[in-house]
């Protein structure tokens, strides 16, 4: 029996497919990520060639037979983010993570919400930094793999502000027992100060952000392994042109 659902998503990454159609993954609110067939999704005739794009808010409806969906509606809710340069990298970027990380058919109501805000706050010219950490931060803990900013990892005492502290993926903060072995210790450490900052998403001193930078970029490249993230590329393509 073909069931027919309905509801709010967004494009995360669209292919041609056949001669007049497209293959499209979606990011949905209520039903998470799902890929379907879109028709008449190419050339300027086409009904549905202006919504094959990222940034759009859309209304969708699908026939739920395979895990390949029969797109049987596509309508925009509101106009494109307004997403340039630099923001628009970041949009990208963000897209590119949904895509890699998240399984098809898992729901992430509260992801969506998420997601939703952070393109907002990319088209309000909100500073970019603090918008995409606390994104990836959010991410990581929808996916199971978030750790505790305000805890050891090892004896789940509260984190000493002074004490050094060596970031271990996804198990969290663990303190250095012997201070003077900082230096030799190749994993990231941060004081406790700053890991408290980052649980608060205070992101205010540059000190902060470089700490945040740096655990969310070792988390997520844990799970995203060896290939590289296209969006990235192509921000550092753009700056050199």
């Amino acid at each position: 029996m073909r069931t027919s659902r309905q509801g709010s998503a967004f494009i995360l990454h669209a292919r041609p497919y056949r001669t007049t159609s497209a293959l499209v993954k979606f990011f949905s609110q209520n039903h998470g990520v799902l890929s379907g067939v879109v028709r008449s999704a190419k050339g300027q005739t086409a009904k549905n060639s202006a919504l094959i794009q990222p940034f759009v808010p859309l209304s969708l409806q699908w026939i739920d037979r395979s895990e390949l969906k029969t797109i049987i509606a596509l309508e925009e809710q509101s106009p494109p983010m307004a997403l340039k340069g630099e923001r628009l990298f970041s949009a990208l970027y963000v897209n590119e993570l949904l895509y890699r990380l998240l399984q098809e058919g898992e729901p992430f109501v509260a992801l969506f919400a998420l997601y939703r805000d952070v393109l907002t706050e990319l088209a309000r010219l909100q500073d970019i930094e603090p918008v995409l950490r606390r994104f990836e931060k959010a991410l990581l803990h929808q996916l199971g793999y978030g750790v505790s900013y305000t805890h050891d990892a090892q004896t789940e005492l509260a984190l000493d502000d002074q004490a050094w502290y060596r970031f271990v993926i996804d198990e969290g903060f663990i303190r250095i027992a012997d201070e003077s072995h900082r230096l030799t210790i190749k994993q990231s450490c941060f004081q406790g100060w700053q890991i408290r900052a980052l649980a608060m998403d205070d992101y205010s001193q540059l000190a902060n952000r470089r700490a945040a930078k740096q655990i969310m970029r070792e988390s997520l490249a844990f799970h995203l392994g060896r290939q590289p993230l296209n969006s990235r590329n192509l921000f550092i393509k753009s700056c050199k042109e």
